[in-house]
């Protein structure tokens, strides 16, 4: 799936509520696509999402501060990273692949593999000693995350169920998109469960 891509497809959904058929799958796959961009503001992930690049994508970063570390939102893997250290708009400097790590470390080795969020300098850098404000750094990354976790997925299906009266959780009373919200409790379980899960920090990304 690509950034921006919703996170269960049509046939996900049917295997998980029984539901059968293809002439629905337009609608369907939009409700989908509106639930996980609602998943995306509640987790304060909606720069990328849980979804990653096709391919490597240059984002540009200005440190608020020396640091060793430079916060960048949520990333697979990296390419190149050059900063401009002139000033100049000309990203001469080269940030050498043996002279940064991404960060947190083991992020990628735990039982459900997590996002870098962060490229360090090691204290041994010869390419550059710390990110400064005013040095504009480009990252040429694929950005987001590795797969979509299936408790992603599985929530984006039971919010969509339940918006479409497609679920034994639904009511009635429920038949748009913010009403699932503000009036399902089973709806706001499953956010918050999210939220406290994967949620990143307030003003981070």
């Amino acid at each position: 799936m690509a950034i921006g891509d919703a996170y269960a497809t049509a046939a996900q959904y049917k295997a998980q509520t029984g539901k059968t058929g293809s002439a629905d799958d337009t609608p369907l796959g939009l409700a989908l696509t509106a639930v996980s961009r609602v998943i995306d503001r509640a987790c304060r992930r909606s720069r990328t999402g849980f979804n990653k690049d096709a391919a490597a994508v240059i984002r540009e970063f200005n440190p608020d501060f020396s640091s060793a570390v430079l916060p960048v939102g949520d990333l697979v893997s990296v390419t190149a990273i050059t900063v401009d250290t002139a000033l100049a708009g000309t990203y001469a400097t080269t940030v050498a692949e043996t002279d940064y790590e991404l960060l947190p470390l083991n992020a990628a080795d735990g039982p459900e593999v997590r996002p870098y969020d962060e490229i360090g300098l090691l204290p041994w850098s010869a390419s550059l000693k710390l990110w400064v404000p005013g040095q504009r750094v480009k990252v040429n990354a694929v950005w987001g995350w590795n797969a979509v976790p299936a408790a992603i997925t599985t929530a984006c299906i039971e919010l969509t169920a339940i918006l479409r009266l497609e679920s034994p959780r639904g009511t009635n009373t429920i038949n748009e998109l913010n009403q699932v919200l503000s009036t399902s409790r089973v709806a706001q379980n499953i956010l918050a469960e999210l939220i406290e899960t994967y949620a990143r920090p307030p003003g981070v990304g």
